[in-house]
């Protein structure tokens, strides 16, 4: 399959103009490599920086293969983001966890790495058409499904169209509500229709919902777990555990120029609480586990494993939901907000292992184009108070927070949710803690007045997915219910924008609208910590993706 002329010609006008603006100090070389890929045409960005800017990306890449060459074989226990409960189709996942043992036997289209890069996976290539609204896909040749069946096109149209289908009720079709349909150009040529101009479409093929199924999919994950990925699943106990197994001829190749993964098994496996997790790290039956920052010193001094950490876009969150009282005043909701000390949310929850945030959920570095140069809010009660009299409150207000019980997350939650109502009482707001075990059945319902709730966000692929998942008018997730036709007009204009100078102004505004009238507190973005086994070859991923084909042990 040719791309279309007119269409190469447009992109690479796009890049030649990002690249001048990135020349021009307007936005940084990773934005416009990011851009550059995004369209396909990271060869063509490379080939347009200095012989200088290429030599020190060459010697990065150099300096990375003089580490240890990988070797092969073990077998890697795993507790960290992982969830063993049951559920019966990828296309209806909405948490990071559970989308990680899907990505063991499926692969995406596309996948960010841990440096959350784009790279190419199922698709080879990609480019969007002259006006925008249609992506021709190249897929990869010579890729099989673990029952046998040949990928190829029939796969990519089945998925798609089974994601935007309003019957399967996917996530997929909030955050990429602007997809029309997928059809089969050829056995290995895909188009994708969008109904507008959407700038970041190829993100959101790697949606956690965005797994490729096969086109004879008859459905129940489990019962027919069927995948191009690099592992299969060999035994699963629900709410337990799920061993994986190698693929031997999976199409991705290693270091060695054979096929991934260096593993023969995984085992992922859920402990009732983090005691448990360090009691078995300690007898050495577990390799990889996620750590909490206050007993950093206890996971340093265990023998044989290495503390990690990575910064990511991952928040807590505190929702004043825009349809009930009191949080239809503006009033109210900045009151919350100045009821805040974000250094000491920082310092408190995570001991200096975060940054701050200023009420939106772009952190900045870790999306595309994110504004690095906002100044949070600063906790002021003094202001807090006058407003809450101003909004009818003098003598301050009682609320009942709803949020995700310590059962359900190891109480997680719960720690934001004590600092949140201590850090409010001052102010004279009062807020009762409800730890609600079915969160997650009613955190898109109507609380009624006097109500926020309390959860955690992971990190998105881009800023554009976040904002149509959650903050547009009547979106799939939108817990808030915020509705804003400022916003939504924005947002619309910020997808289907092409010039990346143009769209850094964009975002900016869409943040500062969010953070100054939005009915969300987003007060930092934490760095998340694992406890490896020193032997273990694996890179923490930004967004809690867990995905072992490229792990490997020492012998």
């Amino acid at each position: 399959m040719k791309f279309d002329l007119k269409a190469l010609r447009a992109r690479k006008e796009q890049v030649q103009e990002a690249h001048f603006e990135y020349t021009q100090g307007k936005i940084s070389r990773r934005d416009f490599l990011r851009f550059s890929s995004m369209l396909g045409a990271g060869a063509m960005a490379t080939g347009l920086l200095s012989p200088l800017e290429r030599f020190q990306m060459d010697q990065a890449k150099r300096l990375l293969a003089q580490d240890m060459a990988p070797t092969r074989g073990g077998t890697i226990v795993n507790a960290l983001g992982i969830d063993t409960t049951r559920f019966d189709d990828p296309a209806r996942l909405s948490l990071v966890f559970p989308s990680n043992y899907v990505r063991q036997v499926c692969d995406y289209l596309v996948r960010l790495d841990p440096e959350l890069n784009l790279q190419p996976a199922l698709a080879e290539s990609w480019l969007p058409s002259e006006d925008g609204l249609t992506w021709t896909l190249t897929l990869r040749q010579g890729v099989k499904f673990n029952h046998g069946k040949d990928f190829n096109a029939d796969d990519v149209v089945f998925t798609i169209n089974r994601l935007i289908d309003p019957e399967t009720a996917s996530g997929f079709a909030g955050a990429a509500n602007y997809v029309t349909g997928a059809e089969k150009v050829d056995d290995f040529t895909v188009n994708i229709h969008t109904d507008r101009v959407a700038a970041d479409f190829i993100y959101s093929l790697f949606l956690y919902q965005a797994a490729i199924l096969p086109a004879d999919w008859p459905g129940d994950f489990f019962t027919n777990p069927w995948g191009t990925g690099p592992f299969t699943i060999e035994e699963f106990a629900p709410g337990e555990y799920i061993r994986f197994k190698r693929r031997e001829d999976y199409w991705m190749l290693g270091a060695d120029g054979l096929s991934l993964p260096y593993l023969d098994s995984v085992e992922f496996v859920s402990y009732p609480d983090e005691l448990a997790r360090i009691s078995a790290l300690q007898e050495g039956s577990l390799h990889l586990a996620p750590a909490s920052i206050t007993l950093i010193d206890q996971y340093q001094s265990l023998p044989g494993y290495d503390f990690k950490s990575v910064q990511t876009g991952n928040l807590h969150i505190a929702i004043m939901q825009f349809n009930q009282e009191p949080w239809t005043d503006p009033k109210m909701r900045e009151a919350l907000k100045l009821s805040i000390d974000r250094q000491a949310y920082v310092d408190t929850l995570y001991l200096g292992y975060a940054i701050q945030g200023d009420d939106h959920p772009i952190a900045p570095g870790m999306y595309p184009l994110a504004p690095a140069d906002q100044t949070p809010r600063q906790q002021d009660y003094e202001q807090a108070r006058a407003l809450l009299a101003e909004a009818g409150y003098p003598d301050g207000i009682d609320l009942t927070a709803l949020y995700i019980d310590p059962a359900s997350d190891g109480g997680f939650t719960e720690g934001f949710a004590l600092f949140l109502a201590a850090q409010a009482e001052p102010a004279g707001i009062r807020i009762a803690l409800q730890p609600t075990p079915d969160y997650w059945n009613i955190w898109l319902d109507d609380w009624g007045p006097n109500h926020i709730g309390v959860s955690n966000w992971a990190q998105k692929n881009t800023a554009s997915e976040m904002f149509n998942l959650a903050y547009r008018t009547g979106s799939v997730w939108n817990e808030s219910h915020w509705s804003n036709p400022e916003f939504d007009a924005l947002l619309e204009e910020f997808d289907r924008t092409l010039d990346q100078e143009t769209r850094v102004t964009q975002l900016a505004q869409l943040t500062d609208m969010l953070s100054n009238d939005g009915p969300v507190i987003v007060p930092g973005f934490r760095q998340d910590f694992a406890t490896m086994v020193s032997k273990l070859h694996y890179n923490l991923h930004p967004q809690a993706f867990v995905w072992m084909a490229d792990a490997w042990l020492e012998p």
